[in-house]
């Protein structure tokens, strides 16, 4: 965190105007870092924002569920503010739909069904699938 984030920061803190509007920094999939390393990774994200070392920027962290994410999110007592939401599974897959449609505009509508199903509501699959897919 400190090397990543916090030193980066701190250094750049003089060259900023004053007047700058915070900077958002997005974390997305939490729960896909190995060996419990999302929960590390937030706790120490925590920390380095508790000690005012990370003024200025503000975080939006997205995970699947995760009940020590969650007990985490619900044990603080900072100044972090943690939402902790629910996606419907339907609105998931219809997000990924759409996505798959305007990504590979080719495929007919049942290939598009197809291939959203498959993904089971993980976007990485849907983007791999668009990656790989013949040009």
């Amino acid at each position: 965190m400190k090397d990543l984030l916090v030193v980066p920061w701190q250094q750049s803190a003089g060259e900023r105007p004053r007047e700058l509007r915070p900077y958002l920094v997005v974390v997305d999939a939490l729960d896909e870092i190995e060996d419990n390393g999302g929960l590390t990774f937030l706790q120490e994200l925590l920390k380095a924002f508790s000690q005012g070392h990370l003024g200025g920027l503000k975080f939006l962290v997205t995970s699947r569920p995760d009940p020590e994410l969650a007990a985490l999110c619900l044990s603080l007592n900072s100044d972090a503010v943690c939402r902790l939401y629910e996606v419907p599974t339907d609105t998931v897959k219809a997000d990924i739909r759409k996505y798959l449609g305007a990504k590979l505009p080719a495929l007919q509508s049942d290939q598009l069904d197809n291939l959203s199903r498959k993904a089971d509501g993980l976007f990485i699959c849907a983007t791999t699938a668009v990656r790989y897919s013949p040009a």
